[in-house]
Protein backbone atom coordinates (compact mmCIF):
# COMPACT_ATOMS: atom_id res chain seq x y z
CA UNK A 1 0.00 0.00 0.00
CA UNK A 2 1.33 2.98 -0.96
CA UNK A 3 -0.73 5.85 1.24
CA UNK A 4 -3.66 5.98 3.64
CA UNK A 5 -5.46 9.06 4.62
CA UNK A 6 -7.64 9.91 7.91
CA UNK A 7 -9.39 12.24 9.38
CA UNK A 8 -9.49 12.52 12.59
CA UNK A 9 -12.53 15.22 12.57
CA UNK A 10 -14.69 14.21 9.98
CA UNK A 11 -15.20 17.06 7.28
CA UNK A 12 -11.89 18.07 7.93
CA UNK A 13 -8.40 18.05 6.15
CA UNK A 14 -6.90 14.54 5.57
CA UNK A 15 -3.87 13.25 7.13
CA UNK A 16 -1.17 10.84 5.67
CA UNK A 17 0.18 9.11 8.40
CA UNK A 18 3.37 6.93 7.50
CA UNK A 19 1.91 4.35 9.84
CA UNK A 20 -1.30 3.45 11.69
CA UNK A 21 -2.30 0.80 13.64
CA UNK A 22 -5.53 -1.02 12.57
CA UNK A 23 -7.57 -2.55 14.67
CA UNK A 24 -10.93 -3.97 14.78
CA UNK A 25 -13.18 -1.32 14.73
CA UNK A 26 -10.53 0.60 11.89
CA UNK A 27 -7.53 3.21 12.78
CA UNK A 28 -8.27 4.52 16.04
CA UNK A 29 -7.39 8.01 15.08
CA UNK A 30 -9.87 8.12 11.64
CA UNK A 31 -13.72 9.86 11.99
CA UNK A 32 -13.11 10.42 16.06
CA UNK A 33 -14.98 13.22 16.03
CA UNK A 34 -17.70 15.22 13.91
CA UNK A 35 -19.20 18.30 13.83
CA UNK A 36 -23.11 19.50 14.87
CA UNK A 37 -24.55 22.41 13.85
CA UNK A 38 -26.95 24.49 16.66
CA UNK A 39 -29.65 22.46 15.32
CA UNK A 40 -27.49 19.38 16.30
CA UNK A 41 -27.27 18.33 12.37
CA UNK A 42 -24.02 17.01 11.37
CA UNK A 43 -21.66 19.43 9.49
CA UNK A 44 -19.00 18.65 7.08
CA UNK A 45 -17.50 19.72 3.43
CA UNK A 46 -20.66 19.40 1.74
CA UNK A 47 -22.87 22.06 3.71
CA UNK A 48 -19.03 24.00 3.65
CA UNK A 49 -15.90 22.95 1.49
CA UNK A 50 -13.78 25.56 3.51
CA UNK A 51 -13.43 22.94 6.41
CA UNK A 52 -11.10 20.94 4.50
CA UNK A 53 -8.61 23.87 4.66
CA UNK A 54 -8.55 23.25 8.40
CA UNK A 55 -5.64 20.85 9.46
CA UNK A 56 -6.33 18.39 12.39
CA UNK A 57 -3.50 16.71 15.06
CA UNK A 58 -5.33 14.05 16.98
CA UNK A 59 -2.82 11.78 19.53
CA UNK A 60 -5.12 9.09 20.73
CA UNK A 61 -2.50 7.72 23.25
CA UNK A 62 -2.57 11.24 25.30
CA UNK A 63 -6.36 12.53 23.61
CA UNK A 64 -4.53 15.63 22.48
CA UNK A 65 -5.82 16.90 19.55
CA UNK A 66 -5.09 20.67 17.31
CA UNK A 67 -6.75 22.35 14.70
CA UNK A 68 -4.58 24.30 12.39
CA UNK A 69 -6.70 27.03 10.15
CA UNK A 70 -5.27 28.46 7.55
CA UNK A 71 -4.93 31.86 8.89
CA UNK A 72 -2.59 30.50 11.68
CA UNK A 73 -4.63 30.20 14.50
CA UNK A 74 -4.41 26.79 16.28
CA UNK A 75 -6.94 25.44 19.15
CA UNK A 76 -5.09 22.73 20.96
CA UNK A 77 -5.37 20.74 24.55
CA UNK A 78 -6.26 17.91 26.09
CA UNK A 79 -9.78 16.39 24.71
CA UNK A 80 -12.54 16.68 27.45
CA UNK A 81 -15.92 15.18 27.35
CA UNK A 82 -19.18 17.58 28.13
CA UNK A 83 -22.20 16.94 27.66
CA UNK A 84 -24.18 13.44 25.75
CA UNK A 85 -25.74 14.51 22.44
CA UNK A 86 -27.11 11.68 19.96
CA UNK A 87 -25.84 12.72 15.95
CA UNK A 88 -28.45 11.10 13.13
CA UNK A 89 -25.95 9.55 10.69
CA UNK A 90 -27.53 8.73 7.77
CA UNK A 91 -30.62 7.58 9.49
CA UNK A 92 -28.33 5.72 12.65
CA UNK A 93 -28.60 7.32 15.83
CA UNK A 94 -24.80 7.79 16.98
CA UNK A 95 -24.01 8.61 20.46
CA UNK A 96 -21.13 10.70 21.44
CA UNK A 97 -20.14 14.19 24.32
CA UNK A 98 -19.59 17.58 23.36
CA UNK A 99 -16.20 18.45 23.03
CA UNK A 100 -15.27 20.64 26.23
CA UNK A 101 -12.42 23.76 25.17
CA UNK A 102 -11.72 25.95 22.16
CA UNK A 103 -12.33 23.86 19.30
CA UNK A 104 -16.14 24.54 19.26
CA UNK A 105 -15.30 28.17 19.49
CA UNK A 106 -12.65 27.75 17.06
CA UNK A 107 -14.74 26.00 14.67
CA UNK A 108 -17.36 28.69 14.66
CA UNK A 109 -15.28 32.12 14.55
CA UNK A 110 -13.66 30.04 11.30
CA UNK A 111 -17.11 29.54 9.57
CA UNK A 112 -19.25 32.44 10.95
CA UNK A 113 -21.76 29.88 12.85
CA UNK A 114 -22.63 28.31 15.92
CA UNK A 115 -20.75 24.81 15.65
CA UNK A 116 -19.78 21.69 17.94
CA UNK A 117 -17.33 19.52 18.20
CA UNK A 118 -18.72 15.74 19.34
CA UNK A 119 -16.80 12.78 20.42
CA UNK A 120 -18.18 9.34 19.23
CA UNK A 121 -16.77 6.00 19.86
CA UNK A 122 -13.94 3.84 18.21
CA UNK A 123 -16.23 1.77 16.09
CA UNK A 124 -19.94 3.90 15.79
CA UNK A 125 -21.39 4.60 12.41
CA UNK A 126 -19.54 8.37 12.35
CA UNK A 127 -16.32 6.34 12.77
CA UNK A 128 -16.62 3.42 10.16
CA UNK A 129 -18.58 5.64 7.56
CA UNK A 130 -22.30 4.39 9.03
CA UNK A 131 -21.52 0.92 8.10
CA UNK A 132 -22.40 -0.27 11.22
CA UNK A 133 -24.02 -0.04 14.53
CA UNK A 134 -22.50 -0.20 17.84
CA UNK A 135 -23.66 -3.44 18.36
CA UNK A 136 -22.70 -5.61 15.49
CA UNK A 137 -19.01 -5.50 14.35
CA UNK A 138 -17.38 -3.77 11.49
CA UNK A 139 -18.63 -5.50 8.23
CA UNK A 140 -16.35 -6.84 6.46
CA UNK A 141 -15.84 -5.27 2.43
CA UNK A 142 -13.50 -7.64 0.60
CA UNK A 143 -13.23 -4.24 -2.74
CA UNK A 144 -9.62 -3.52 -3.06
CA UNK A 145 -9.17 -1.02 -0.89
CA UNK A 146 -10.52 -3.00 1.95
CA UNK A 147 -7.60 -5.43 1.04
CA UNK A 148 -4.81 -3.16 1.12
CA UNK A 149 -6.04 -1.90 4.37
CA UNK A 150 -6.34 -5.74 5.55
CA UNK A 151 -2.75 -6.28 3.56
CA UNK A 152 -1.45 -3.05 5.79
CA UNK A 153 -2.63 -5.17 8.94
CA UNK A 154 0.74 -7.43 9.19
CA UNK A 155 2.60 -4.27 7.93
CA UNK A 156 1.25 -1.29 10.31
CA UNK A 157 3.31 0.21 13.10
CA UNK A 158 2.37 2.08 16.10
CA UNK A 159 0.30 5.17 14.83
CA UNK A 160 2.76 7.57 13.27
CA UNK A 161 -0.46 10.49 14.50
CA UNK A 162 1.12 12.26 17.45
CA UNK A 163 0.74 15.76 18.27
CA UNK A 164 3.20 18.28 18.94
CA UNK A 165 1.29 20.51 21.21
CA UNK A 166 1.81 20.56 24.86
CA UNK A 167 0.71 22.88 27.96
CA UNK A 168 -3.20 24.04 28.75
CA UNK A 169 -6.25 23.89 26.50
CA UNK A 170 -5.66 26.94 23.99
CA UNK A 171 -6.28 28.77 20.82
CA UNK A 172 -3.17 30.50 19.85
CA UNK A 173 -2.16 32.18 16.24
CA UNK A 174 0.75 31.40 14.80
CA UNK A 175 3.22 32.86 12.53
CA UNK A 176 2.85 32.78 8.82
Amino acid sequence: MSRISIAPVKGLGLLHPDAVMLEDTGVRENRRFHIVDEDGRRFNQLRDGTLVQVRPEYDADTERLALHFPDGTVAEGRVALGEEVTTDFYGRPVPGNTVEGPWSDALSAWLGRPLRLIQSEPGSPSTVGGATSRSSPPRRSRSSAARATATSRSTAAASGCSSSSTGATRTRRTGG
